[in-house]
């Protein structure tokens, strides 16, 4: 009996558990926006020092508001785009996710820099190291992730 009733209470707490993480709080063109949702955008936008259930009713309206702009994306892009054109989209995605976690060291950017000035036919006239770092970073970021790939990849010519 008392196997049960543990059992029927740990049920009851998942059921009310996940009634509230998918209550609806609001739509956007008839998509439904769920507290969960919304919390994480809260969570990114405050730094986690707000919840939802905190915000004024115009500061959820405002919440929504910073949500719309990609869920209508997302169902727009649905019905409009080609499948070649979610595919591209998907892939140039998921490329932008391995370039984002890709690391370059302040050597590498410096060692790029070097070689770049050394084949250069006026060196002087290159930009000071601090003025391109950040481009030169994320230029060797996109080449590393992108060799990455490739060596991941079993590729075969026939």
């Amino acid at each position: 009996m008392k196997k049960i009733l543990t059992t029927i209470s740990l049920v009851s707490f998942l059921f009310v558990y996940a009634s509230a993480a998918d209550t609806i709080v609001g739509t956007i063109d008839g998509m439904p926006v769920t507290k969960v949702e919304a919390e994480k955008t809260l969570k990114a936008l405050s730094k986690g020092k707000m919840t939802y259930d905190k915000l004024p009713p115009n500061g959820k309206k405002q919440l929504l508001e910073v949500i719309a702009p990609s869920k209508i994306a997302a169902k727009r892009a649905a019905k409009e785009l080609t499948q070649e054109e979610k595919d591209a989209a998907l892939s140039n995605l998921w490329i932008q996710k391995k370039i984002s976690k890709t690391t370059v060291s302040d050597k590498e950017v410096k060692d790029f820099y070097d070689k770049v000035k050394k084949a250069s036919k006026e060196p002087t006239k290159l930009p000071a190291l601090d003025q391109v770092k950040d481009r030169i970073k994320a230029q060797l970021r996109q080449e590393k992730a992108i060799q990455n790939i490739i060596k991941s990849a079993k590729i075969v010519v026939k």
